[in-house]
């Protein structure tokens, strides 16, 4: 069964080691990594040595862009794929694995650093059935504001992959940046639930319940 990873950036880093063990284990696959430019780009002499022509470099600065779409639709379709890169690349990946139709079983990702799509800014928190009003500040993420005053949230992987951590949005004044790849892009547009341990807001404040 063959193999695809892909890394965005600084994203190269969790899928490093996943490289070497596939490259020890003689596996099938390939890595295709993506940058801002060659001088931005981690561990890539040391890939180039080891990978050679299954390592394929995607230069934006030298007008190379990775079309994650059409990269997928090439894939065979027994192929597994592995991402691992912002928020924009990881959320194109799932769609275009998607529309193609394929399982959703052959695709992972690895988050890393995920940082949304709008300005990361304090806002305010309002749980009224447990009579809170609280302050989330820009080095802050609401989970870490709910443990702190013993408001008991359940979480679990602290990365937005599990859905766990998911409060329910009673009222909002402002928009929700969803960091989470759990949920789909129509529960996303939906506003009604947000994952406490990486989505934010940006605007005033936001009125949840907790499970």
């Amino acid at each position: 069964m063959p193999k695809l990873l892909i890394a965005g950036g600084i994203g190269i880093t969790p899928l490093v080691s996943m490289v070497e063990q596939l490259d020890a284990d003689d596996s099938d696959f390939r890595l295709l990594y993506a940058g801002r430019s060659r001088e931005t780009m981690p561990f890539l002499n040391e890939l180039g040595e080891r990978l050679g022509d299954r390592l394929t470099i995607y230069d934006e600065g030298a007008g190379r862009v990775l079309d994650i779409a059409v990269t997928i639709g090439s894939l065979r379709r027994d192929a597994e794929l592995y991402v691992c890169g912002p928020l924009g690349m990881l959320n194109a990946a799932r769609a275009a694995w998607e529309n193609d139709g394929r399982d959703s079983a052959d695709l992972r990702f690895e988050t890393f650093a995920n940082s949304g799509s709008l300005p990361t800014t304090a806002f305010r928190v309002s749980v009224p059935r447990l009579k809170l009003d609280l302050d989330v500040g820009p080095d802050q993420t609401l989970l870490e504001v709910l443990e702190a005053v013993g408001a008991d949230p359940l979480y679990g992987c602290r990365k937005g992959e599990c859905g766990l951590c998911a409060v329910e949005v009673l009222d909002l004044d402002g928009t929700i940046d969803h960091r989470d790849i759990f949920f789909s892009d129509e529960q996303k547009r939906s506003r009604q639930k947000l994952c406490a341990c990486v989505s934010r807001i940006s605007g005033r404040c936001v009125t949840i319940d907790l499970p």
